[in-house]
C-alpha cells in the first residue's frame, strides 16, 4: 500500500481491530488510505477539517498533538491552523474551543 505525503496508520486502531479480526484491521488500512491522500481536497485540507472536527469532538491533549503534526506534515502552516481553530471556534461556539484547550495551546505554546 502506497503512502500519502504526511499519512501515517492509525496503528492503535489497527491494533484493536486485528485483535477483532484481521479482515477489519485490512479493511481500515483500505480506508484510511482512501482518505488521507490528496483527492479533490488537498491532504492538508482535510488536515484542517480533522483539526476543525477535533475542536468539536473536545479531543484529548495525547490526540491534540497527533492531530496538529499531521497537519503540520500535510503541509499546514501555523496561521492556517488558528484561522482554522477561530472558524471553528465561531461555527461550534467557545465553549467548544475551551472544551478543546489543548489544541491552541499546543500549536501556539
Amino acid at each position: 500500500m502506497s503512502r500519502a505525503r504526511g499519512c501515517k496508520e492509525p496503528i492503535e486502531s489497527l491494533e484493536v481491530a486485528d485483535k477483532v479480526d484481521p479482515q477489519l484491521r485490512e479493511a481500515i488500512k483500505s480506508l484510511y488510505s482512501t482518505i488521507w491522500r490528496d483527492g479533490a481536497l488537498p491532504l492538508k485540507y482535510k488536515r484542517l477539517i480533522a483539526l476543525a472536527l477535533s475542536i468539536c469532538q473536545g479531543v484529548e491533549e495525547r490526540q491534540a498533538r497527533k492531530v496538529l503534526a499531521r497537519a503540520l506534515e500535510a503541509g499546514a502552516t501555523k496561521d492556517e491552523m488558528i484561522e482554522t481553530i477561530l472558524v471553528t471556534a465561531r461555527v461550534a461556539g467557545i465553549p467548544t474551543l475551551v472544551a478543546s484547550k489543548s489544541i491552541p495551546e499546543k500549536l501556539l505554546g
